[in-house]
């Protein structure tokens, strides 16, 4: 697989833009996994032809759940898009520790294509990454979609997995599109370079190669994100850049105000579009209502450009 758009024709003038949607994970009234809302945004990101969708990793969520639950989520989502005939791919989000070699057979048996890998506040990062894809090369081979803001995981780490996986991708979190520039002038089996700086700074990525990016405003709002993925897939990236400067910034900007606010704003935002977010399951990271008229004019802006 070279990246995320290699299942879609290139358009005339252009060529594709990979979409990786970053599902935020539904919870019950009693804080339960909630997997008929979770397959319902599987069938959105199925209906609006994004190439993949990103289970039990979406909004820094993924410390709050546990293995068993991200499996559920998983087979969840593999049924949900077998039953649609789809060719979306699963991507599992998976924090590295010293414990994660082995999930690998669970989740390809959960029915996930890859993984995306974030790195853990504990442990070698680098180490962990490395035995991950020494695991991975052993059997049926998983996609590897590598989080990274710069930071993360040194040049030497990431090159090494990129060579020993043979080729993995790299979700680039930073806005920072010199040092991106570098790293993908350094890292020339990296396979595909999404952007992971937000939906709002996609176009610019894009304009510059990247193979797509990856979008949490997916689950507010899916047909916003797919006009703006079109927008660029026939190099209109000025003014996919316009669009989404006046229809999302204010969102982006409420999203960054807070520490780990992120998924209490888009599930804010999507009970606000009527999609039934609901509440994020850490308590201390939940939505400030003092920020509720913020949030009516972000999501208003974000829909209807008012």
């Amino acid at each position: 697989m070279k990246n995320f758009a290699s299942n879609h024709q290139e358009s005339v003038g252009g060529r594709p833009v990979g979409v990786v949607a970053m599902a935020v994970t539904p919870f019950t009234a009693s804080n339960e996994i909630d997997t008929s809302r979770l397959r319902g945004l599987v069938r959105d990101a199925a209906d609006q032809r994004f190439d993949a969708v990103v289970i039990a990793g979406g909004a820094g969520e993924i410390s709050s759940l546990s293995p068993e639950e991200v499996i559920d989520l998983t087979s969840s989502a593999r049924q949900e898009l077998g039953a649609l005939g789809s060719s979306c791919r699963i991507l599992v989000g998976l924090e590295l520790t010293g414990d994660s070699p082995g999930v690998l057979a669970s989740f390809r048996e959960a029915g996930a294509d890859g993984v995306l890998c974030f790195a853990s506040d504990s442990g070698d990062a680098d180490a962990c990454l490395a035995e991950l894809v020494e695991e991975n090369a052993q059997g049926p081979r998983l996609a590897v979609l590598v989080d990274h803001d710069g930071r993360r995981f040194t040049l030497e780490g990431l090159r090494h997995a990129s060579e020993v996986g043979d080729g993995i991708g790299v979700k680039y979190g930073s806005p920072d599109l010199r040092l991106w520039q570098t790293l993908r002038s350094e890292l020339p089996h990296v396979h595909w370079w999404i952007c992971g700086a937000g939906d709002d700074l996609a176009p610019a990525f894009v304009a510059l190669g990247a193979d797509g990016f990856t979008s949490t405003t997916f689950n507010i709002a899916p047909e916003f994100v797919r006009e703006v993925a079109e927008m660029m897939s026939v190099n209109l990236h000025r003014a996919a850049a316009d669009l989404v400067s006046s229809r999302l910034h204010l969102l982006a900007g409420l999203r960054s105000s807070r520490p780990s606010y992120v998924a209490a704003v888009t599930k804010a935002a999507m009970d606000r579009a009527g999609r039934a977010g609901g509440e994020v399951r850490n308590e201390g990271h939940r939505f400030d209502r003092s920020d509720s008229q913020a949030l009516n004019l972000s999501v208003d802006r974000l829909l209807w450009g008012i």
